[in-house]
């Protein structure tokens, strides 16, 4: 099993313009976002999860703990409260749904009318996260720092 625990930084990005414009992203925050290089931060262990987003213009943080009802902040300010539990090697929260199978954290974002899926495939030497909402898909690669 791949140790989650790290630092993530952005090496490759693609369309992730068209994602942000799908989910409503205004000009000014897209094109700040699309210069950027991110490092995020991952911390659990096991029944607590810390990510932490960090640029140059913006820190993003994202915290749950297994079981117990919490709001969660997406990248853009909105709020959702979520239970996150978990069975064998599987995290469940809804109504944004993180599960994790494997060396896979998915999480399905529901807000604005809009439904987006991050799913984040962990590796030994990177974080492969591909992000989708309707029929725009965004590919970004963090590399293991």
């Amino acid at each position: 099993m791949v140790n989650y625990n790290g630092e993530y930084k952005l090496t490759s990005s693609e369309n992730f313009d068209e994602y942000m414009k799908t989910v409503g992203v205004g000009m000014i925050t897209r094109k700040a976002a699309n210069a950027a290089t991110p490092v995020v931060t991952v911390t659990t262990d096991g029944s607590h999860w810390k990510l932490k987003q960090v640029t140059s213009f913006k820190t993003h943080e994202q915290e749950f703990d297994i079981g117990v009802e919490q709001e969660i902040s997406t990248a853009d300010g909105r709020k959702v409260k979520s239970v996150v539990t978990k069975e064998g090697d599987v995290l469940t929260s809804d109504p944004s749904v993180v599960t994790k199978e494997g060396d896979v954290l998915t999480e399905t974002q529901v807000g604005d009318g809009k439904t987006s899926t991050l799913v984040r495939k962990f590796t030994d030497s990177a974080m492969e996260m591909t992000v989708s909402c309707g029929d725009v898909v965004c590919k970004r690669v963090y590399t293991r720092q």
